[in-house]
């Protein structure tokens, strides 16, 4: 999945595939609260990353 330092899913760059798809087989789990995180909110921290926007405190 990762191809020249980029995530990748069948050979393109779609992040919302490559959530999807890896949260149907594992849990991301909120280190603060315990709780599982939606694949709503992955999708969310991967556009802020994307566009540099992540919160400093996240």
């Amino acid at each position: 999945m990762i191809e020249q330092g980029k995530l990748r899913y069948n050979g393109v760059e779609n992040y919302t595939q490559i959530i999807h798809s890896l949260a149907s087989v594992i849990d991301v789990v909120n280190v603060k609260t315990g709780k599982i995180v939606s694949r709503e909110t992955l999708l969310s921290y991967a556009k802020w990353i994307r566009t540099g926007e992540l919160p400093e405190d996240e």
